[in-house]
């Protein structure tokens, strides 16, 4: 503690200027050099911490030698009686705080007397007098991290001075646990004592704006430190700041000394930072006419969220502000939104002034317009070019932008890839922000329009799956309402918000034996209602997404598992179905997740057609076939597109599917791990040996398309049997029992229908013809028939050389496959895909079907031999994938073998029982990439 007239170092203490968050201010006189400055002295827990004193000397030594006019220089560091104080110059005047809270003629807010704005020609002297200095201390490495009008003091002349450089950092937190604050005070004598004390949010923060749980999230990501109201996003989420944040902060400040009202004001510290991240502020002419759009566009540049496309440095923020202070100096030429009545009612000479002004600004228009359409002839347009938004391990899917567009919501496996949570990404940094924790998998997610939402979909352990409402920056969840969905037959996104952020538009149904359809939630009174009513085979509708004015709603239907198309649906101004949906596309694929452009007159969508994804884009109107882009979207899927800044966002998957071969022990024998059988740079899957175990058939897409190979038992000599160039093989090709044909499903004519081919080649045999698609077809043990499914419903079988199909049974699943004694047929149910696909077990001549396994890891992994099954469960989470072996007599199961990576489709036993082949995913992951500029 230090008193009037004591001398501490060489400095006598004359009175005290002001306390807050960061110490004690007093005017001194140094008693050598004879001049006044100021004292700050810091708070003693600061001494306490080596780390700290020696981080403060450093920031102190470096911030002292900034020697500009418009920072506050730093004379001397010393320590009193275990108290650290910095002596830097005095400074007589006001800060920008207390200047912005007088009024016109003196008056302070609720005097009666409506705030003026700072004149034009002040504001701006004093925003270039900011961006020297700020290029000055970011050119040498230092960042100020505080930028605030109570760090901005106006002295004599109109000089500005920014104080506490260097200091700001000291308000990190210095262990778990702690959140010093500070960075409010001035060295000035006008200092007022009240200022807000820098908000550091931190795990543990005690202060009355952080103790809010809603803010614990931010602090996962890193610590966030500065004043909530004048911080830059990166600085609210957490990230390595750098000078870029200086300029957000300026934006902040200067958007208030030109209106008199914070960019981002909010009752609470959560809805402060949630403006920062999220809202935009209306231009600042809106508030003060004087201002001209150059200054709009200046603070626009300085307020962009994404950091990469906000000013890189001080001196080009000083370049634009010395421009416009040139221009708005000259007559005619800044033509600010307020000259015209100034001018008003003037006299008949003064109207050549407005003469003068629209001349100029005629040939100021008349080059410019000129100029552009040079450079419009002159330079083509840059193609568009997509880059890695992010590039974790695991997969991030389905994402969706911010409604500035300066941020991403995704879901991802984590780096565990264990189960997949929702996170947010702002646009040009590195570490993403975790949303959710839950051991459930969280997915398809989708950022409301007004920003205040995130709403996703949960797994449920009942089959069901929650609709759920989270905070772009965390906190509490609210469960909105829960339906059954199935995502076998259908692709996402499953959920899409209206235009003004009071509707969801939802996948679903209410039992679960019904294909899912489209409803309309709502947020505020839970209402709910149908948008889509399926028509009789369809698998479902899901893929909801508005048009932005809200009248449309566009989705895709399912009429078999590999073909798809998009539909849309006009909607009335209260959302309600007018007349029936229109189809929009006729494509021979599977296709998924529209995404509207901005303007609303095409739609961005994936689809693939026997090989890997791919982007299209196709006009609303119907006017025109979709077209491939070509020059971004490989292997792409889930395309989102941000209503502002042009951006466009999509998950890369790449993937290696390879066919591995285990041993099977035999009785006392030791097991051995998994070998590579057939790989290729592309992908490799669905093995099946022939009869004879001679020959293997699969399919590969190493000729650029998903086709049918042949190759010897040991994997070598393969041979393409299929030139189908284009479509999707939807099933492992099944061997005839003679071993000379098999038997595939393919959309190569439209829906998904059963083909046949000879095992050496030729053209395929075309068996069915349903409108609705059939798939998966099987031999019977005698060779007479083959059997299918149509979209899962029952089974069917037709003849193998043709002829009329017959009826098998509606009980069962899908993937219908004889046993070898001709008994029973199994099948694939799909009722339960949380808890894995069940295995069922029909008798041929009719009865009730049985279940046989409830946890296969995918529809068409096992292989039924004649005293059991051989299959592949899901992932154990303690001892990951397997292959087993079901004893059908006694029931037991036997652990076969253990498999290190993820499974893909297909598994098939040689007849002498010692080979099992599967596929593997040897190399899995998926990306999201970011296009700019989309057009």
């Amino acid at each position: 503690m230090v008193t009037i007239q004591q001398t501490v170092a060489h400095y006598r203490i004359l009175e005290k200027l002001g306390s807050g968050g960061m110490g004690v201010v007093y005017k001194a006189e140094d008693t050598k050099l004879h001049r006044q400055v100021a004292l700050k002295f810091l708070p003693e827990e600061f001494a306490r911490d080596r780390q700290v004193l020696e981080r403060f000397h450093r920031e102190a030594y470096a911030a002292s030698a900034l020697n500009h006019p418009n920072i506050c220089t730093i004379h001397d560091i010393d320590e009193h009686e275990g108290q650290l104080f910095i002596a830097m110059e005095l400074l007589e005047g006001k800060t920008l705080k207390e200047m912005l809270s007088v009024g016109a003629h003196g008056m302070r807010p609720g005097e009666g007397e409506r705030h003026a704005p700072l004149p034009v020609d002040q504001l701006l002297d004093v925003a270039i007098q900011i961006a020297d200095a700020l290029e000055a201390a970011h050119s040498k490495g230092i960042v100020h991290r505080d930028i605030k009008p109570a760090n901005i003091m106006v002295i004599a002349r109109g000089q500005a001075k920014i104080l506490d450089f260097g200091l700001a950092k000291l308000a990190e937190p210095l262990t778990p646990g702690t959140s010093p604050q500070g960075g409010g005070e001035s060295a000035g004598a006008g200092e007022g004592a009240g200022e807000a004390p820098t908000a550091t949010v931190g795990p543990d923060s005690r202060s009355p704006a952080t103790t809010e749980s809603a803010l614990t999230p931010l602090t996962q990501a890193g610590l966030a430190v500065g004043t909530p109201a004048y911080m830059s996003p990166e600085q609210v989420v957490g990230q390595n700041l750098d000078a870029r944040t200086d300029l957000f902060s300026l934006g902040l400040v200067l958007y208030e000394m030109a209106t008199r009202r914070r960019a981002f004001e909010g009752e609470t510290t959560k809805a402060i930072l949630e403006k920062v991240l999220l809202h935009i502020p209306p231009p600042p002419s809106h508030t003060n006419p004087e201002l001209s759009p150059a200054f709009d566009e200046i603070i626009r540049k300085l307020l962009e969220k994404d950091r990469e496309l906000r000013y890189q440095t001080a001196a080009d923020v000083r370049a634009d502000l010395k421009r416009l202070k040139r221009d708005s100096e000259s007559v005619g030429v800044a033509v600010a939104p307020g000259l015209a009545r100034r001018l008003e009612g003037r006299a008949f000479p003064y109207k050549w002034e407005v003469l003068t002004a629209i001349v100029v600004l005629a040939i100021g228009l008349a080059g410019a317009g000129w100029s552009w359409l040079h450079r419009s002839r002159a330079t083509p347009e840059a193609p568009l070019t997509a880059l890695p938004l992010t590039s974790y391990a695991g997969r991030e899917n389905m994402p969706s932008f911010s409604p500035d567009g300066a941020q991403v919501t995704f879901s991802w496996d984590g780096e565990k890839e264990d189960n997949c949570d929702i996170y947010v990404k702002m646009i040009g940094a590195e570490t993403p922000l975790r949303l959710t924790t839950n051991p459930a998998n969280d997915f398809s997610p989708a950022w409301s329009p007004d920003g205040r939402w995130i709403a996703f979909m949960r797994a449920l352990p009942t089959g069901k799956t929650a609709v759920v409402l989270i905070s772009p920056i965390g906190g509490p969840e609210r469960i909105l309402t829960e339906a059954y969905l199935t995502q076998n037959n259908i692709d996402g996104p499953f959920l899409a918000w209206s235009p003004d952020s009071r509707w969801l538009a939802m996948t679903g149904s209410d039992k679960p034996d019904q294909m899912p359809a489209l409803f309309l939630y709502s947020v505020e009174t839970g209402e709910k209602r149908s948008l889509t009513f399926l028509p009789p085979t369809i698998l479902g509708d899901s893929c909801p997404a508005f048009r932005p004015d809200g009248r449309t709603l566009a989705f895709f239907r399912w009429a078999s598992w590999s073909g798809s198309d998009l539909f849309l649906l006009d909607l009335s101004e209260d959302l309600k179905p007018v007349g029936e949906p229109r189809r929009l596309t006729f494509g021979n694929w599977r296709a998924a997740s529209p995404a509207w452009t901005t303007d609303g007159s095409s739609l961005v969508f994936s689809a693939s057609s026997g090989g890997d994804s791919s982007l299209w884009r196709v006009a609303a109107s119907g006017t025109s076939t979709p077209q491939r882009l070509a020059a971004i979207g490989a292997n792409g899927a889930y395309p989102a597109i941000s209503r502002r800044g042009n951006r466009l966002a999509y998950a890369q998957s790449s993937i290696d599917y390879n066919i591995w071969r285990v041993k099977i022990p035999t009785s006392g024998e030791t097991a051995k791990p998994p070998q590579e059988f057939i790989e290729s740079t592309r992908n490799d899957d669905l093995p099946q040996f022939s009869p004879d175990g001679t020959k293997i058939a699969f399919v590969s897409q190493r000729s650029g398309s998903t086709e049918v190979y042949v190759c010897d038992a040991e994997g070598s000599n393969a041979v393409q049997v299929t030139f189908l160039g284009g479509p999707n093989i939807g099933n492992p090709p099944r061997w005839s029992p003679d071993g000379r044909r098999l038997a595939f499903s393919a959309n190569i004519e439209g829906p998904s229908e059963v083909y046949v081919v000879n095992a050496s080649g030729g053209s395929p045999q075309r068996l069915t013809s349903d409108p609705v698609g059939s798939a998966n077809p099987s031999w019977s043990s005698d060779g007479r028939w083959i059997l299918f499914d149509t979209n899962g419903v029952g089974t069917e079988r037709v003849p193998a050389e043709g002829g009329p199909v017959v009826l098998v049974t509606k009980k069962g699943g899908w993937a219908p496959v004889e046993s070898p004694d001709g008994k029973f047929i199994y099948s694939i149910s799909i009722e339960h895909p949380i808890k894995g696909f069940i295995l069922l077990r029909t008798p041929t001549e009719g009865g009730e079907a049985q279940q046989v396994l409830d946890s296969l890891v995918l529809g068409q992994n096992y292989a039924v031999v004649g005293d059991g099954i051989y299959f592949i469960p899901r992932q154990d989470p303690k001892f990951g994938y397997s292959i087993q072996f079901l004893n059908t007599a006694t029931g037991k199961t036997q652990r076969i073998a253990a498999i290190e990576k993820p499974v893909g489709v297909g598994l098939t036993v040689s007849p002498d029982r010692r080979w099992i082949l599967y596929t593997q995913a040897d190399q899995a992951g998926t990306d999201l990439m970011l296009v700019e500029n989309f057009r």
